[in-house]
């Protein structure tokens, strides 16, 4: 939930919080209960706004990011792990650099090795003014994730601002949508392949 949670002045940008994790339980009777699992900007360096759904593994782990927040300020990729019956989240990584992406936005896409992948705004390049964005990859070895940048979007490339996720098809492409330029200026629908 992009807002809730802790206020001010923890979360330095919004006085009605800086967004929660919830889990939604059945109450058997039809009913459901509401329980905060997360309040973002709990701990110095902790993500803030967090955008998009989370992706699930095979373990039971939630991925998802924040918009903003982190050591840096410019947003956050995390992960919820749950063990005996204890919810803990980590940072997977804290966007140091937008020249390298920032501000990540939409739901991550998670491959059967562990690798997410993702979209934020930033980029190696200018588009008139406007963040271009980059397609991103955090590649998973031994619980360990390095980052890469798989596209940097450009006018000339068609469209700009990446902010929706990426979906990942069984042969490792992804597709995802821009929101503005390409032919028509209303933005386009791409493809990457390994």
């Amino acid at each position: 939930m992009w807002e809730g949670g802790i206020g001010r002045p923890a979360c330095a940008n919004n006085a009605g919080g800086c967004g929660v994790i919830y889990e939604m339980t059945p109450n058997g009777d039809g009913s459901w209960t509401y329980h905060v699992v997360h309040r973002f900007a709990s701990f110095p360096g902790d993500g803030e706004f967090p955008s998009g759904g989370l992706a699930l593994d095979a373990a039971g782990n939630f991925y998802g990011t924040t918009s903003e927040g982190g050591s840096h300020g410019s947003g956050t990729v995390f992960k919820l792990s749950v063990s005996g019956g204890k919810r803990k989240i980590a940072q997977l990584y804290d966007f140091p650099n937008c020249t390298l992406g920032c501000y990540p936005d939409g739901t991550l896409a998670l491959d059967q090795q562990g690798n997410l992948y993702g979209m934020a705004e930033g980029g190696a390049n200018s588009c008139s003014g406007l963040s271009c964005g980059v397609v991103f990859k955090l590649a998973q070895t031994n619980g360990r994730y390095k980052y890469s940048v798989l596209a940097n979007f450009s006018e000339s490339t068609g469209g700009v601002q990446p902010f929706y996720g990426v979906v990942l098809d069984g042969k490792g492409d992804l597709f995802g949508v821009t929101s503005s330029f390409g032919k028509y200026g209303g933005g386009t629908a791409f493809e990457i392949t390994p």
